[in-house]
Formats: structure tokens, C-alpha cells, sequence
């Protein structure tokens, strides 16, 4: 009696090797335009089952790429669909990380996965004397007479489809009061946030506000004022003065 027999050895191959998830807001969910889902299809050319496993090729930072399913058996000349979801940690961070699709026959296919975290977009604005809005750096409440108080507005727009928690980095009373020092700025809507001077004295007033945004950099708006009485009126105060001091120091002038 003869027996004989032929090895098969499991084979495989990924309709993709490359995802490009592009930009996603860290926190922000899947759209159209941003999906933070991408699918590609694990084919068993053999004609054999074949056990696959996806372990990654990096193991020093933490994951940001996860497969579904990340391990698995593929019946004879069939597919499996596997999900990637990229879900960003640290924004202004590019990830571009290589699995390794394997099975214990020693056969293995390898996915590069490619994207990049960034924050939502919020920026500072004010009206001008026309009432339409700008784009603010700078707010001058101007002439203010010791003992009476002045209100600007100062808006926070968020053009993004995450909300964005906001905290200024002053106290809430004092020469420059402001009404809301924390909040939420809720998904593509905007807040305003009403700023008051009130001089004790007469003087030239200025003062720059940090604002702390989750997962965006730092924004800062500049506020000056003067104050005067009866016997004393400084002379006007502007923006120009500021930077023009900042220019001085920076350069050691």
C-alpha cells in the first residue's frame, strides 16, 4: 500500500497595503469627508484554512490604529472584511504605523496606516464700529472716566464638529472683569464673552489674556484701556504701543 499526500501552505493577500485616514479632530466623530473607519479585504488564495493574526510592526508609543477583527480563520478561496479605526490622541501628531497580517505557515502580508491628529478650530473675533465681526488680537475699551464701567464683547467661534471647552487664564474680577472665565463651546456655533473695564485711577491700562482650548494651542487677545478724572488724562493708548514695547524686549532694545 502507498500513501502519499501534498502540503498546502496557507497564502493570503490584503486588497489594500496603504489607509490614509488624512486629518481627524482628536475627540471628533466620523464623517463623510473625515470617516475614522476604514475597511480593506483579507483574501485566503489557498486552498487550505488559514489563521491570520495582526500585531504591529512599532511597540514604543501608544496604539492608535485597532482592527476588528484582529485575529481570525479564513476558510478555503474565501475573505474576511477587517475594520481599522484610527482614533487620534495628541493633536499636531502624524502616526504612520506597519502590521504584520500572519499565519503559523511563516506567509505574512504588511499594512502601512497613516494619519494625522489636529484640534478643533477656534479663533477669537469682535465687532467694529460697523457691527460686523472681525478677526480679534486686540480690544481697547479706549477713554473710560475713573469709577465708570465699560463693556466690550469678545467672541469665541467654533468651526469645528467637536465642542471645545474653553478656561481664561485670568480672574473673573478686577480692572478687565470677564463674565465667564470656563465654558463649552458647543460644534460650529459660537459664545459670547462680555469683558468690562472699570479704572480705580487714572492711568494707561493693558493686560494679555491667555485662553487655554482642550486639544488646540494657545490663543491670547490683547486688552487695553485708559482711564482718566478730572485732572488727569493720559495720553491715548493703542495697540501699537504694545507691540512696539514687545518688539523692544524681545530684542533687548
Amino acid at each position: 500500500m502507498k500513501i502519499s499526500g501534498i502540503g498546502k501552505y496557507a497564502y493570503f493577500a490584503a486588497s489594500e497595503t496603504d489607509l490614509e485616514f488624512g486629518e481627524l479632530i482628536v475627540g471628533g466623530g466620523s464623517s463623510l469627508k473625515h470617516p475614522t473607519d476604514k475597511e480593506f479585504i483579507l483574501r485566503n488564495r489557498s486552498l487550505v484554512r488559514a489563521s491570520f493574526q495582526i500585531v504591529p510592526v512599532e511597540t514604543d508609543h501608544e496604539p492608535v490604529f485597532f482592527f476588528s477583527p484582529l485575529r481570525g480563520v479564513i476558510p478555503p478561496e474565501a475573505s474576511v472584511p477587517i475594520t481599522v479605526k484610527y482614533t487620534p490622541l495628541s493633536p499636531g501628531t502624524f502616526t504612520c504605523d506597519t502590521f504584520r497580517i500572519q499565519t503559523p505557515g511563516g506567509h505574512h502580508a504588511t499594512l502601512s496606516c497613516r494619519g494625522k491628529a489636529i484640534g478643533p478650530r477656534v479663533s477669537l473675533w469682535k465687532k467694529n464700529l460697523a457691527s460686523n465681526l472681525i478677526k480679534a488680537n486686540s480690544l481697547n475699551f479706549k477713554d473710560v472716566q475713573v469709577g465708570i464701567m465699560s463693556t466690550r464683547v469678545l467672541v469665541l467661534k467654533n468651526e469645528s464638529n467637536v465642542a471645545a471647552r474653553f478656561n481664561f487664564m485670568a480672574a473673573p474680577c478686577g480692572v478687565f472683569g470677564i463674565d465667564k472665565v470656563a465654558g463649552v463651546v458647543p460644534p460650529l456655533l459660537d459664545m459670547s464673552i462680555t469683558l468690562t473695564f472699570c479704572p480705580e485711577n487714572a492711568g494707561n491700562f493693558y493686560r494679555r489674556l491667555f485662553i487655554l482650548v482642550q486639544n488646540h494651542s494657545t490663543i491670547y487677545v490683547d486688552i487695553l484701556g485708559t482711564g482718566y478724572d478730572n485732572e488727569i488724562r493720559p495720553s491715548p493708548f493703542q495697540q501699537a504701543h504694545v507691540d512696539a514695547y514687545r518688539l523692544r524686549c524681545q530684542h533687548h532694545w
